[in-house]
């Protein structure tokens, strides 16, 4: 029982001695308009309250105070709080007074997490039957509207929120009362908070592997979702597989796995990190050719690149003065796989018939600058969408054109992540995970 109760009081005393009767509190507050205060001695009496255990708290008659009487249930609250009672000691009952009053005293209990009771009772000659009564435990209403963050949880998750979404499906865990979709909503927290951690790369140096595998039998067992949890399950498998080779070595499953971060950022409008994104898989591209192919490292060109052509490394030499460099350049590595004779290179660049040196395409030039001028590379500009676009469509055909298609598509569908289905209702829950 509740040791701390708020009442409205209205013109039914009855209902209220039997809440008093039979929840027996030891501190009451009473909400109550000037009329139907003339009840509260009888009310009193009947609760055994001395007058050190009561409170009243008096508004005027009329709807539009409203918020005013939502403001007493709160210093109620407080008040039952001064004597020592703790938050789940104190319940409201809005059975008593006008409907406007009842409904601002349950919008507020809601509002401060307090649990509900109502007194229901049979009426006869428009009084209740006192031998009908019962009180009745309601529901915290505002614990339901949890599910109403669920949608935009959800759309937060699908385009790479990850970081807003977890705190949506945290909150969300707080405001819902059915066990399955709260347990859903911490499981999809934590998955958001893993895949923020993906998108910043922590999975170079962090177990996540280890961490997905958890949260996917988690949710494989949630029964909210049922059989709609099965695409992301499967989802979150290959996510481990790809998290654990990363965490082996760093192996050409990164250069699609840039690109799909670079997807995420695209899709999110951020096309600066777009493009810094694109640019990085193209130099990892031509580093992961070197040393797969030529055992050639780019950050120590002169000391592995012993297994050059000569006419590649003469090349180079009389480019470089007439010795090798400790260090290439990303127009330099696709320079010396071109030298190579790498069919990759035919595909995407071609001699320049003015000073007789290989280069990257016009195009793909082109989209490079975009680049080179953002704020986050040597310029002070911001990349608009179409030139991000152009600049991933071109570097993800050279990183296929390098992986070959069935490779690329292998390493596209581990890295790429779940997609959510919608939580809210029976029909959302056969909508499919599928990502």
């Amino acid at each position: 029982m509740s040791r701390g109760l708020i009442l409205t009081v209205g013109d039914s005393p009855e209902p209220l001695e039997f809440s008093l009767r039979h929840t027996k509190p030891v501190y009451v507050c009473f909400l109550c308009t000037a009329q139907s205060r003339s009840h509260l001695d009888r009310i009193v009496a009947a609760g055994g309250l001395t007058p050190s255990r009561f409170q009243v708290f008096e508004v005027t008659d009329k709807p539009s105070e409203a918020a005013i009487l939502a403001h007493q249930v709160a210093e109620a609250h407080r008040w039952l709080q001064g004597r020592g009672l703790q938050a789940d000691e104190i319940a409201v009952d809005a059975t008593g007074g006008r409907k406007w009053m009842s409904s601002a005293a349950t919008l507020m209990a809601g509002a401060l997490g307090l649990p509900m009771a109502y007194v229901e009772a049979k009426y006869r000659e428009g009084r209740p039957d006192p031998a009908t009564m019962q009180v009745i435990s309601l529901a915290n209403v505002l614990s339901e509207t949890g599910i109403v963050e669920a949608g935009r949880a959800v759309s937060l998750f699908n385009v790479g929120e990850f970081s807003a979404a977890a705190a949506v499906f945290t909150e969300m865990q707080q405001r819902v009362s059915e066990a399955d979709l709260r347990e859903l909503a911490g499981i999809l927290a934590d998955l958001s908070i893993l895949l923020e951690k993906w998108d910043r790369f922590l999975h170079l140096r962090e177990p996540l592997a280890e961490q997905l595998a958890a949260v996917r039998l988690r949710l494989a067992r949630n029964r909210y979702m049922a059989g709609a949890a099965q695409p992301i399950v499967e989802r979150l498998t290959r996510l481990e597989m790809a998290a654990l080779a990363i965490s082996r070595g760093v192996g050409p499953i990164i250069l699609v796995d840039l690109l799909e971060n670079a997807q995420r950022c695209r899709r999110r409008a951020r096309y600066d990190d777009t493009t810094a994104r694109a640019y990085r898989a193209l130099e990892a591209t031509a580093q992961w050719i070197l040393r797969q192919k030529y055992g050639v490292e780019t950050g120590a060109f002169a000391g592995t690149s012993a297994k050059l052509k000569s006419a590649t490394l003469g090349a180079v030499q009389g480019f470089n003065g007439g010795t090798l460099p400790e260090k290439i350049a990303l127009s330099e590595a696709w320079w010396v796989i071109a030298l190579e004779g790498d069919p990759v290179a035919v595909q995407i660049g071609a001699e320049n018939e003015k000073t007789g040196r290989w280069e990257l395409s016009k195009k793909l030039r082109g989209c490079l600058e975009s680049r080179n001028e953002s704020i986050l590379a040597h310029g002070f500009k911001a990349v608009g969408e179409k030139a991000a676009a152009d600049l991933l469509d071109e570097v993800e055909r050279v990183v296929c054109l390098a992986l070959g298609e069935d490779k690329y598509g292998m390493f596209r569908e581990q890295v790429t992540f779940p997609i959510l289905p919608g939580l809210a209702g029976g029909d959302s829950r056969e909508a499919g995970g599928k990502g």
